[in-house]
């Protein structure tokens, strides 16, 4: 009898070091979760085994651009909100398409929106094709949208289609950028 107290036994484990571990994990798994959204997968992926300079070579390679007829003098007389809010509605509407046909989105600057069969073409020859079916629902989506009522009045797009030999890569050391 210890006259009426209680004795615990316990552990006590020092978890700092797991709990470091676990953070460390999780900023790597945002890191490359952001590096897989801004970079094409295979050039991210490169880019992490080997951090200097990437350069290469496409022989068969189509790319697109796009951009909204009358642009400029139509955002003039918007609010950046509203300049915003319709490029987003747009652009995500063709980055869904991306995925659909598996293309790589290269950039958007302002209106303009540029896709490229990168890096599936060296190994299959469809890139022509899927760069072509993904325009024509280009013009599908912009048709919906236009369908939508826009609040500043429906838009058309121009599109351009190139194949042929393209050399791309990272450029720079902060924000690199996927350039062709």
């Amino acid at each position: 009898d210890n006259g009426g107290t209680k004795q615990f036994v316990g552990f006590i484990r020092d978890v700092t070091l797991q709990k470091s571990l676990l953070l460390a994990q999780a900023e790597r798994e945002a890191s490359d979760s952001l590096l897989f959204n801004i970079l094409p997968e295979h050039i991210a992926r490169r880019l992490k085994q080997d951090p200097s300079h990437i350069a290469d070579l496409y022989n068969n390679t189509t790319i697109l651009f796009a951009d909204i007829v009358g642009f400029t003098d139509r955002t003039s007389v918007m609010s950046p909100h509203d300049v915003v809010m319709m490029l987003n509605d747009i652009f995500s509407r063709f980055d869904y398409l991306v995925d659909v046909y598996d293309l790589n989105k290269v950039k958007t600057i302002g209106d303009c929106y540029m896709v490229t069969s990168i890096p599936t073409d060296e190994l299959e020859n469809d890139g022509c094709s899927r760069v072509c079916r993904f325009a024509l629902d280009m013009f599908k989506a912009v048709r919906a949208f236009n369908n939508t009522g826009p609040r500043h009045g429906q838009i058309n797009f121009r599109i351009g289609i190139a194949t042929g030999q393209v050399v791309a890569g990272g450029v720079g050391t902060k924000r690199v950028l996927f350039y062709m």
